[in-house]
């Protein structure tokens, strides 16, 4: 429990009594107790090895699976509604988020998936999004203005509205937290694309 939570204190006080080894009992309530024993975190990491590694429709079932156990954990939604996002099924991605929407949650990630989900919804032809994605964009990068495609999503909408200077200076900033220079490169030529359409007559 100590190693899994990051509790020093706990692993110092009970490393040298601990066993290498544990008996495995065949015992319905450590059936029953052992969903208990995961770790939010390590849930998170398991839902986004699946999304990565396995087809679509394998990986939603059981991400779905963990929401059942986890229902208020935001980010899982967020794993959930990139699978369907994925899968072209963008009212299901909404819904998936709209789930926890209200709670606020502290993460980048959430909101910006939020507002490329609204975004996109938008584009096929529901203008009213615009303002959830626009909202959601801004709160996205409040938490954490240093993510590339954060400042991406705040691109695509003011691209959406014809803010085209702010689409440039959002693609610049994204240009400056890229994580390659493959996407630095592709950032900067989106922002000169902008500045040159503002300056069409």
């Amino acid at each position: 429990v100590g190693q899994a939570t990051n509790d020093q204190e706990l692993v110092d006080r009970h490393l040298p009594n601990a066993s290498r080894g544990l008996m495995r009992f065949e015992d319905p309530w450590i059936g029953r107790l052992a969903p208990l024993a995961r770790h939010e975190r390590a849930d998170l990491v398991r839902a986004i090895s699946m999304k990565d590694n396995l087809p679509p429709e394998k990986a939603l079932p059981l991400v779905r699976r963990m929401i059942r156990d986890r229902p208020r954990l935001p980010m899982l939604r967020v794993v959930s509604a990139g699978i369907l996002k994925d899968m072209g099924r963008l009212p299901q991605a909404r819904t998936a988020l709209d789930a926890v929407y209200d709670l606020n949650p502290p993460d980048h990630e959430f909101w910006a998936m939020d507002a490329l989900v609204h975004h996109q919804l938008a584009e096929l032809g529901d203008p009213t999004l615009m303002e959830r994605a626009r909202s959601s964009s801004d709160r996205a990068i409040e938490i954490n203005p240093r993510i590339a495609y954060g400042q991406q999503i705040r691109a695509l909408i003011h691209e959406k509205d014809s803010e085209w200077p702010q689409a440039a200076a959002a693609y610049e900033a994204a240009a400056e937290h890229a994580e390659s220079e493959e996407d630095r490169a592709r950032f900067i030529a989106e922002a000169d694309r902008c500045r040159k359409t503002e300056a069409r007559p």
